[in-house]
């Protein structure tokens, strides 16, 4: 009996250490999709299997739910929730419960952002910016510019910076700002920018794709400063995406998909249909699979994904489904719960050793 005592802790840590090991071995893959559907009368928030299978409802009460967003960690996810008399900004787990407020002014709580290291949520309150902890706490007001429309925060890569768009009224042109966090330094960045458009961002953020201009439009490449601003070419850029190794942009010109060398060139017209789905949805974090939301031949929208050379209908449901988000693919080796585990069967295996002897 107390050779078995003796042994047990270090067998478990060595089957431990084989799951940890065949998990490592796994291809990455995001589990669940979250996405906005109409099926229910209202918009709630619904969550599937990457392959479409297992749709959950995960709002429950009586609102409009929409623009929900993963924690990086993958066990969250904040989103807009809007009644009869206001919006406010609500955090849930992945599986839907423990549902809360973390950002319920009289004010409209809108366009919820995380930061990079997912300890906070920046969001618009009314026409300024503030930002709050995950847990509610710590609500600090970052903007108060009476008369301007501050609004769409936007962190950048490093966690640093918050990004937004300043003007009078919520025209499509608008001014493009930075806040330094840590100072609360707030600089103008750049000008004229088309705020329709997502700002892209370099993986090293070493630099930002703009488009300047509504209908006479210019695709700019700038530092994150707003120095050295390049004109790349003068289109009627409409929407644009990252090509899968972001050695080009991918742009939709006068209604048709192309691609631009970054390093320079003229833009090509593509008729790859991996590039047409990086260019219309959102790669998983994986990259083997790019979900988006499509319309049907029946005048709905569905959820459909790319994978393995050819298009899937993911929701194919009578209702409008749109707006997928993945969940962040985890790491195991550096989960802290395998930490904290390995360090509790340490500390077992120790004691142990100590009775035994």
């Amino acid at each position: 009996m107390r050779h078995w005592l003796l042994w047990f802790p270090a067998g478990f840590l060595l089957l431990l250490s084989l799951m940890l090991a065949q998990a490592r071995q796994q291809p990455a893959t995001s589990r669940w999709l979250v996405f906005i559907s109409s099926r229910d009368g209202g918009l709630d928030l619904y969550r599937m299997n990457s392959d479409g299978s297992d749709v959950r409802k995960l709002t429950q009460t009586r609102a409009y739910y929409y623009d929900p967003s993963w924690s990086p960690d993958g066990q969250w996810i904040v989103y807009t929730a809007e009644t009869a008399h206001s919006a406010d900004i609500y955090l849930m787990r992945a599986d839907g419960s423990k549902s809360r407020p973390i950002a319920n002014s009289p004010n409209d709580d809108t366009n919820p952002r995380w930061s990079p290291d997912g300890q906070w949520i920046a969001f618009n309150s009314g026409f300024d910016i503030y930002m709050v902890r995950r847990d509610g706490s710590d609500l600090q007001q970052l903007t108060d510019s009476p008369g301007q429309f501050d609004i769409e925060p936007m962190w950048s890569p490093d966690g640093k910076w918050l990004y937004f768009f300043s003007g009078k009224g919520l025209r499509i042109v608008s001014n493009l700002y930075r806040i330094e966090i840590a100072t609360r330094q707030t600089e103008q960045v750049t000008s004229g920018v088309n705020r329709l458009i997502p700002v892209l961002w370099a993986r090293d953020g070493s630099y930002m794709l703009i488009v300047k201009g509504d209908i006479d439009s210019t695709l700019h490449r700038m530092r994150p400063d707003g120095t050295d601003d390049e004109m790349l070419i003068q289109r009627l850029v409409q929407q644009m995406a990252w090509c899968p190794d972001e050695d080009c942009v991918l742009l939709i010109i006068n209604r048709l998909p192309y691609k631009l060398t970054i390093g320079g060139g003229r833009p090509e017209p593509i008729d790859d249909p991996r590039l047409i789905a990086y260019l219309r949805g959102i790669p998983g974090p994986d990259d083997s699979r790019v979900a988006f939301a499509q319309e049907t031949d029946d005048n709905r929208a569905d959820v459909f994904v790319y994978h393995s050379d050819s298009v899937h209908n993911l929701s194919n449901h009578p209702a409008n489904d749109y707006n997928p988000q993945w969940m962040p693919i985890h790491d195991l080796k550096w989960h802290p719960l395998w930490h904290l585990s390995g360090a509790a069967i340490a500390l077992i295996a120790k004691r142990g050793l100590r009775i035994m002897i």
